[in-house]
């Protein structure tokens, strides 16, 4: 259960969250994996059903990267964080731009939560969950929802 919010742990998680957003932009695949726990558990809005550990993420990291042909913008927008001593969690929009291998744009939303746990010192994320809303009728994913 979380205490009242720790201002100074707010901000850490959202520099924390804006530099995983950087870094991903930037293909930077190990500077990424510096921010996550090694046995991490993903939900993701593709591939499998959830990804497990980190050498999985960073898998499914670079398998995701290598779609983009060119510069990728990468965001994380309408972030809310809630943080007490040695749990944080943050939910908001993660936004993506570029163009793929086949050159077509890809301009897409998803919804993310975070989920940090302090370890050994560091906030490191132990959970991460993406969605995407769908169709019901036509099971169709809604990527080009904005907000």
């Amino acid at each position: 259960m979380l205490d009242e919010d720790d201002p100074k742990i707010v901000e850490l998680i959202r520099q924390i969250i804006e530099d995983i957003a950087r870094r991903t932009g930037g293909r930077d695949i190990s500077g990424v994996s510096v921010y996550y726990a090694s046995n991490v558990v993903v939900f993701e809005n593709a591939g499998e059903l959830r990804t497990v550990g980190i050498r999985a993420l960073r898998d499914r990291l670079e398998e995701w990267l290598r779609e983009f042909d060119g510069p990728i913008d990468f965001e994380t927008s309408e972030l809310s964080v809630s943080a007490g001593r040695t749990i944080a969690f943050a939910s908001g929009l993660r936004h993506a731009t570029g163009m793929n291998d086949v050159a077509e744009k890809i301009d897409m939303w998803w919804r993310v939560t975070i989920c940090f746990r302090r370890i050994n010192g560091s906030w490191l994320v132990t959970h991460q969950h993406s969605s995407v809303p769908f169709d019901m009728s036509s099971g169709t994913a809604s990527i080009h929802l904005e907000p």
